[in-house]
């Protein structure tokens, strides 16, 4: 029944490639179409065009990446405070093998899970604020945008438990961005 469907659709006529002078199109001779070889250069280069005011990469970069890092590091930096927390409580209480074993990846797994998720957060706000800085003041100097943006996230991060907590957010920011940039620029 397939093969009498196959026939009825396509014909029984087969398509012989040998006959083809012209590579750039191919006639299929039951359904009288034209299929053309591949996606035309020309409608890309005009797709390129029209979204030339948006940078790609820089949102391609500073989502996919950074923030992807960022909460891969989160992970690892939770995943071993975990860990520790976890063989604390162990030393701390007398478990047997089963419970200990369950106490330490009930630590290490709710850690890794809460700092990635802190760390992302973080990560996702100092790509918006740095975007938004970047398209304020697009020829300052990038030095100045980094310190700029971390000081703005550490201050929405801490933004809801008060004035002092945000000031202290920002200035915390502001510390680890002015050493990220004396790392990178030395």
């Amino acid at each position: 029944m397939a093969k009498e469907f196959m026939d009825h659709f396509f014909g029984e006529t087969p398509v012989n490639f040998d006959d083809v002078q012209d590579h750039s199109t191919i006639r299929i001779p039951s359904l009288g179409k034209v299929l053309p070889p591949g996606p035309d250069a020309s409608i890309i280069e005009e797709a390129q065009q029209e979204f030339a005011v948006i940078h790609s990469s820089q949102l391609k970069y500073s989502f996919h990446r950074f923030v992807g890092t960022v909460y891969l590091i989160g992970g690892a930096v939770g995943c071993l405070t975990g860990l520790y927390k976890g063989i604390r409580e162990i030393n701390k209480n007398k478990y047997t093998a089963k419970m200990q074993r369950t106490v330490l990846l009930n630590h290490v797994l709710k850690e890794g899970f809460v700092q990635s998720n802190t760390m992302a957060v973080i990560g996702i706000i100092y790509s918006g604020v740095s975007l938004l800085v970047k398209h304020i003041r697009p020829d300052c100097d990038g030095d100045f945008n980094t310190i700029i943006s971390g000081t703005a996230t550490g201050m929405l991060l801490k933004s809801t438990d008060g004035a002092t907590k945000c000031v202290l957010g920002g200035i915390i920011g502001m510390c680890v961005s002015v050493i990220y940039r004396v790392y990178t620029n030395f």
